[in-house]
């Protein structure tokens, strides 16, 4: 209802919340519960033109508002960072960025990869941020560090790839709809037994274009392939159910003019199984493998078909013919198992199960089966153990990663931005492996078109693949050299490398081709954060925001930056504009967990603990995946005293979201830095009994004993998550922290080097060994060429922005007698600290050491 003072105050059915809005020069959401107890204030400023836009959208705008506040939770939430104190300079030393696919729990470094326990360097001012915090990345990661959670600088890898990803960016330019006679073009369809075309002029020029022309081709040859292809164009371009049918006239038109051709029927079933159409899906299958008999592909349909449909027995006949033709596809015996449990064949399901799991031990199908399995032989640790296993493993499309008509639909697309969505859409979904062919296909018949180029690197980024993106990109700029796109892509590409400049010349480039794109200007203020010219980059953000005011993640970076220059009452307006400008775009929940923690930590520095909480609560009920707010609250939580209540949260998230097995993890932690060792322990090994297999857990139960002193047993389990993940630095590094912490230099030192036999660019690797070989106390550990050449490489990776980098390479030429040098190296390291507040701590250790190569000293950790 509207109140005499200009607010509306509505009481939600559904959750017995109070919502009140008012609307002057801010506008103020406030929702209460119906105890009167947990509330959540939210207070947006506007400028003029923004509050007479929302004046403009009417009562449906606040209604959406009021909707929105109430369905936000009220839920109590934690968050984290880990603790501050200062380490060791060797321990500082070992700190530098690096890729990690799972969060290290409870560190607000977690997503960049790094470990938890003393690794990082902290300064007393600041609980969350590294004496590296000013910097880029490693070549090997391709990432800048991030300073915390609301303010990084720069995008993580995550959000870097997606950013880079997205094809549909809006800016100034609009593109001319495709010209053609339209009803020609119906009657030549209508005259060839075709479908009518849909309108054209909704679609995209290039794929307007590419439908206009396969429809007269298939039209003049009236061949069944060309019939086929422009089916599986249609199919391409579907929304919905009704759409398929012009793909489904189109293959029925095929199989006339090709009878004998299993490919149409096979297409026509699946065009049938996907609309539940179980009889006709069956009866096409069963032609195909009339024409075919060794087609596995429709033995795979008719198996499932058959499994659904609780014919057991003919599914396991089904399998196994498919099984005859795929040996090597875990698939197959996953199916056959799935029927031999239905039919009581416990013994053979077990033995099949046993083969998909050794083919494939990444297929959660197998893992839930063999769940079943067990639950019938009566072992419920087992079937429990196999549950959580198969919780947050994929449950594999198995051979559909090879379906034909996949394939065809894909192809048909072309050299197209749809054929791009299309394969952003499949990896964002998790379904690497048909990403990946669609990315082959692609690449085979569109190498030389720049559109499809630049998607390519971009989808290269996303996977990681920095080195094969950066060369896509760079042929894509030598086809089109005046391209926002490929200029944009090759930014990205180089700023995921760390290679500054490059990026910086690349963005600018965009930026010269057509200035009124925002993405180009957001590019451009992503590397000037990394570069540390934190007012070069602001501007770039706001004049990107001129441009195109609707993007959240704009008004996010200028947030990001006034947080940084610590003019909080600013950030918070940027934050709130943020959030708005995400809710009326409709952009996904997910996009306000970050948001919402940036609120909470300006609440954190304004010393408004409950606001804070109520922000932060909020950020994880957007987004659980986005770790950092719970860290952050489980943070503020364990440092007042309620412990308690980061656990009950923890344990709310977990059954929510039983496949964000990452909480489980910080469980253990949170239990740990409450004093509750035995406990942290005890969880720590349920962990590991649940998945054996998952490194992370062993890497969490090392950082456990560690803590406890208990070093045997951390060396133990680091070795044991290095073993099973032989991939990740993290086991190493940890390692390497192990024996740093026992003051056995000697140990951490072959740990290091060794690791970097493996990790050949680990930036926090080499920076530990150059560190050691140039500053320690034993005489015989001390190498100064191979300091040089650690601390050199180091530097390189970083692109000299990273100040402890430097201010190891300036021990490691003292300690050659390179006086000259190493004052300049440490010259750069001051510099650098210097212009950043948090690190000021740091700026007295480097300048004390350059007092010491000004004399002519190098400088020794632990004197003999």
């Amino acid at each position: 209802m509207l109140s005499s003072s200009g607010s509306i105050k509505w009481q939600s059915p559904r959750n017995n919340r109070v919502c009140v809005l008012e609307i002057k020069g801010y506008v103020v959401m406030k929702i209460v519960a119906s105890n009167g107890i947990a509330k959540v204030f939210h207070r947006l400023k506007f400028e003029a033109k923004e509050r007479a836009a929302m004046l403009r959208g009417g009562f449906i705008v606040l209604m959406l508002a009021i909707g929105l506040l109430c369905n936000v939770g009220c839920k109590q939430s934690d968050a984290e960072s880990t603790e501050s104190g200062k380490s060791s300079p060797q321990t500082r030393h070992i700190d530098s960025p690096e890729v990690s696919s799972t969060p290290s729990p409870l560190s607000s470094d977690s997503k960049d990869g790094k470990s938890n326990t003393a690794i990082r360097s902290k300064s007393k001012t600041s609980d969350s941020k590294t004496s590296d915090s000013e910097a880029s990345a490693s070549k090997k990661s391709g990432l800048q560090e991030k300073e915390g959670v609301a303010r990084s600088e720069t995008p993580s890898s995550e959000e870097t790839a997606n950013t880079a990803m997205t094809s549909t960016k809006k800016s100034s330019l609009v593109r001319k709809p495709f010209e053609y006679d339209r009803e020609s073009l119906a009657k030549k369809c209508r005259d060839a037994g075709l479908p009518v075309p849909p309108d054209l002029t909704t679609l995209t020029p290039d794929l307007a274009k590419l439908l206009h022309d396969q429809a007269l081709r298939a039209c003049q040859s009236n061949g069944a392939e060309d019939v086929g292809k422009l089916g599986s164009l249609y199919l391409a371009i579907a929304r919905d159910r009704n759409e398929t049918n012009r793909a489904l006239e189109c293959y029925t038109k095929a199989k006339e003019l090709a009878p004998n051709n299993h490919k149409w029927s096979y297409f026509l079933g699946r065009l049938f199984l996907d609309r539940e159409s179980a009889v006709r899906a069956r009866i096409e299958l069963e032609r195909s493998i009339e024409l075919e008999p060794n087609y596995s592909m429709a033995y795979g349909l008719l198996a499932n078909l058959c499994l659904k449909q609780e014919n057991s027995k003919e599914a396991a006949a089904f399998f196994q013919k498919y099984i005859d033709n795929e040996p090597d596809d875990a698939f197959g015996y996953c199916g056959l198992a799935a029927a031999q449990l239905n039919l009581g064949e416990t013994d053979a399901a077990k033995t099949n199960l046993d083969k998909a799991i050794k083919l494939d031990p990444e297929m959660g199908w197998a893992h839930a089966l063999s769940a079943r399995y067990h639950e019938v032989k009566g072992d419920a640790a087992m079937a429990s153990s196999a549950k959580r296993k198969a919780s947050f493993l994929p449950m594999r499309p198995g051979m559909l990663d090879r379906d034909p008509l996949l394939v065809e639909r894909w192809k048909a697309l072309g050299a197209t931005e749809a054929a791009q969505r299309e394969m952003v859409r499949i990896a964002q979904m998790g379904d690497v492996a048909s990403a990946d062919k669609l990315s082959e296909i692609l690449m085979a018949a569109h190498s030389s078109d720049p559109t499809i180029a630049v998607g390519l690197a971009r989808y290269q980024l996303f996977r990681g693949r920095l080195e094969e993106a950066t060369r896509l990109a760079q042929d894509a700029s030598k086809i089109a050299p005046d391209s926002v796109d490929v200029h944009q892509t090759l930014a990205r590409c180089h700023l995921a490398k760390g290679y500054l400049d490059s990026a910086l010349a690349s963005a600018e480039r965009a930026v010269a081709v057509n200035e009124f794109v925002d993405s180009s200007h957001r590019i451009k203020g992503e590397t000037l954060l990394a570069l540390n010219r934190l007012e070069d980059a602001k501007a770039s953000f706001m004049r990107a925001r001129e441009i195109n005011p609707e993007r959240p993640e704009t008004a996010q970076a200028i947030a990001n930056i006034w947080f940084r220059l610590e003019e909080y009452d600013k950030a918070r307006e940027y934050y709130e504009k943020a959030i708005l400008a995400a809710r009326v775009g409709n952009y996904s929940t997910k996009m306000l967990g970050p948001l919402f923690a940036g609120l909470g930590e300006v609440d954190v520095r304004e010393d408004k603990i409950e606001d804070a909480v109520g922000h932060f609560a909020q950020a994880v009920s957007a987004n659980p995946d986005y770790t950092e707010s719970f860290m952050s609250l489980a943070t503020m939580f364990i440092q007042k005293g309620r412990g308690n209540d980061a656990l009950r949260f923890c344990d709310s998230i977990i059954r929510e979201h039983p496949e964000l097995t990452i909480y489980r993890l910080m469980r253990v932690e949170i239990l740990e830095r409450m004093g509750m060792a035995d406990r942290a322990i005890e969880e720590a090994k349920k962990l590991i009994g649940w998945f054996p297999e998952w490194a992370e857990a062993h890497l969490v139960a090392g950082r456990v004993y560690n803590g406890q002193q208990k070093r045997q047993e951390a060396l133990a389990s680091f070795r044991k998550a290095a073993a099973l993940d032989p991939r990740s630095e993290k086991p190493v590094v940890a390692i390497v922290e192990v024996f740093l912490s026992q003051d056995d230099q000697a140990a951490a030192l072959e740990a290091a080097e060794n690791g970097l036999q493996d990790f050949s660019e680990s930036v926090r690797l080499a920076n530990t060994a150059s560190w050691l070989r140039a500053t320690s106390g034993d005489a015989a550990l001390r190498n100064p060429q191979l300091a040089i050449k650690w601390g050199e490489f180091a530097c390189k990776a970083t692109d000299r922005k990273l100040a402890s980098c430097l201010d190891t390479l300036a021990c490691a030429y003292a300690s050659a007698g390179r006086f000259e040098d190493a004052i300049k190296a440490a010259n750069e390291a001051i510099a650098i600290a210097n212009s950043d507040p948090r690190l000021s701590e740091e700026v007295v250790s480097y300048e004390s050491r350059l007092a010491l190569f000004e004399a002519g000293t190098p400088y020794i950790d632990s004197p003999e």
